[in-house]
């Protein structure tokens, strides 16, 4: 609505507010405090904006009322007809249509009624609509009977229509009657104009009503406010404002305890989760992220920054802001506790943000950098980034170990593939086709990225896994290769290392053949070696921590490894394909797993199991 003060504004706000604060289980007060800074300022602009939406009806009624006279009467030195004057308004009432109270001139008037034969339903009485040289030429009284006749069939439909409109409708539409009493309405539109504000301010009216009676929920912060207040009041000896401020402490503390009973009731009691933030840096190393150690200042939007003093009496002091109070253990755990992706933002953000214009050998790129970083930025702006990062990366660890499917906690994981579960490492089958008889999974039980950063014990576990499966195939005639594909760190997947038995034959010409296909993959010109030989040392030794790569073992021999260094470039899937070659099969075996149904799932988890019982290494006894 213009000119109402942002009164509509609110409600809508505040409207939108109710139905998230439904939607997402919180409470209303909360969503307020975020927006507004707390209930009181929520209420406060409130109350302005019905102030500012009052007075502005009002100067609109004594302007409607000022026109409706200048516009519609004709002045008269003796004029009592308004006093006797009978208004017909029409008004919405609640079934949709309008509701009408009858406007016209008393009986009296020699002049004639033109508003009320403008306005009437046609089909009762056709001489109404009759023009208005037949009308004067008929006698006074016949008009007045004829309007009084109309005026008793009507009066039934006005009645009825009157309860309906509500009495508060009718009391605003009787006293407007009252002010444009001394005239004649002849302003169709303007009448409807005016009584579709008065409505809204009838419904604005019941609105603010019914809020008033609803104790609203206090924050504790608002709480602790009040109870200030009261031990302020004790010590003054105010009595009164002491027995307000309890009554209100009450009121309060008796509106949360009901919302908290209702909410139990609905089964939508919410319990607040405290979340330790941490960074991980590629090579795994992860630290806690600091509590903010000052105030922080709020955004400024694109205010100049101001330049810091760099120099005194031509001696340079400090070349950031913080180095007055920064030390040299500071500055190491600042070192320590950052990584390189760290120093390409805040490059990236001097380079884009903070270019300034160089002139030659006057003044240089670096000149422009030095001067760039000695502007003063907002306090604590540094933390707050460092902790968005942080909570950006649980995020993504939360929303993958959510959705993973070999965590063993994961309600993903089919469970019914399981073949094997040791104390740090569980064996198991894959949901889809397997690329031959016996093809199996060594999955840690904890989320865990990559084989470089697991711990000892688990590293110690797998092994023995690896051992044991070697034993089975070999009791099979069958020689096997163990697989491991770590692509996209930031993704942080689950380790899965494949085991996929191979015949005699093709299992002494393996190593050939992965050599041969890690040498032609990836860039042409690499910056770490092609080939990484594992006969001499296992793969945490080989490849450093962080980096994409693709591991080989065959049997209990050594392999090779592989640093990715285009991942657009190497496929996932990359040693199933390599394998998939040697044993003849279709790429869909490899490139998409196919699902199967569960008998065939059971069929296959029974036939490795009577494999693996007779070499289990989770049993007592069996090494």
């Amino acid at each position: 609505i213009v000119n109402d003060g942002g009164l509509s504004w609110l409600r809508k706000s505040y409207q939108r507010m109710k139905e998230q604060a439904e939607r997402e289980h919180r409470d209303l007060n909360d969503l307020v405090v975020e927006r507004y800074g707390s209930v009181e300022m929520f209420e406060q602009r409130l109350a302005d904006a019905e102030e500012a939406a009052s007075s502005a009806l009002e100067s609109f009624r004594s302007s409607s009322v000022e026109s409706h006279s200048n516009h519609f009467f004709k002045p008269s030195e003796d004029d009592s007809r308004g006093e006797n004057t009978k208004c017909r308004v029409y008004h919405a009432g609640h079934g949709g249509g309008l509701n009408t109270l009858s406007c016209a001139a008393p009986e009296n008037d020699p002049r004639p009624a033109k508003l009320s034969t403008r306005f009437l339903k046609p089909g009762s009485d056709d001489e109404d609509s009759a023009p208005t040289w037949k009308q004067r030429s008929r006698p006074v009284k016949e008009v007045n009977s004829v309007k009084k006749q109309q005026e008793n069939e009507r009066s039934p439909e006005k009645i009825e229509t009157a309860n309906q409109g509500g009495d508060k409708a009718a009391t605003t539409l009787e006293r407007y009657c009252h002010l444009t009493g001394k005239a004649r309405c002849q302003s169709f539109d303007a009448l409807k104009s005016h009584l579709r504000s008065a409505d809204w301010l009838i419904r604005s009216e019941s609105e603010s009503e019914v809020e008033e009676e609803v104790i609203p929920l206090l924050s504790e912060e608002e709480m602790n406010k009040i109870g200030a207040k009261l031990v302020k009041a004790e010590i003054m000896g105010n009595t009164a404002m002491i027995e307000k401020l309890k009554s209100q402490l009450e009121a309060a503390h008796k509106a949360k305890e009901t919302h908290a009973l209702q909410m139990k009731d609905n089964g939508l009691s919410r319990h607040d989760q405290e979340v330790l933030l941490f960074r991980t840096d590629q090579s795994g190393r992860a630290w806690p992220v600091a509590a903010p150690s000052a105030t922080q200042e709020p955004h400024r939007g694109r205010k100049k920054r101001q330049q810091i003093e760099t120099h005194v009496e031509g001696q340079r002091v400090r070349y950031f802001q913080d180095d007055d109070r920064v030390g040299l253990k500071e500055m190491v755990r600042r070192e320590k506790m950052s990584s390189a992706q760290d120093q390409n933002a805040l490059y990236s953000r001097m380079a884009a943000k903070m270019m300034g214009k160089t002139d030659g050998d006057n003044y240089t790129l670096d000149d422009m950098f030095v001067s760039s970083v000695a502007k003063k930025e907002g306090e604590g702006r540094e933390e707050e980034r460092m902790r968005n990062r942080a909570i950006g990366e649980s995020r993504r660890l939360a929303a993958s170990m959510d959705k993973c499917q070999h965590c063993f906690s994961s309600q993903e994981l089919q469970k019914h593939l399981i073949v094997a579960i040791g104390s740090k490492v569980y064996l198991s089958l894959p949901a889809g086709v397997s690329m031959a008889e016996g093809h199996c999974l060594i999955c840690p039980l904890q989320h865990h990225c990559c084989a470089t950063g697991l711990d000892e014990d688990v590293w110690s576990e797998i092994q023995l896994f690896r051992r044991t499966l070697v034993r089975t195939f070999e009791s099979q005639d069958l020689d096997c290769v163990f697989m491991e594909t770590h692509i996209y760190p930031r993704k942080q997947k689950h380790m899965v290392l494949e085991c996929i038995p191979l015949p005699r034959e093709l299992g002494d010409m393996a190593p050939i053949y992965f050599k041969k296909a890690i040498m032609e993959c990836d860039e042409e010109w690499a910056m770490n070696k092609k080939v990484v030989d594992l006969s001499s040392k296992d793969i945490r030794q080989s490849i450093p921590r962080g980096l994409p790569y693709f591991a080989v073992d065959f049997g209990l021999q050594g392999g090779f490894a592989h640093v990715i260094e285009n991942e657009q470039k190497f496929p996932p899937y990359f040693g199933k394909e390599v394998i998939g070659g040697m044993m003849d099969l279709e790429p869909r075996r490899w490139r998409k797993s196919i699902r199967e149904n569960f008998d065939d799932q059971r069929k296959k988890v029974l036939q490795f199991a009577q494999w693996w019982k007779p070499f289990d290494c989770t049993k007592a006894g069996t090494s």
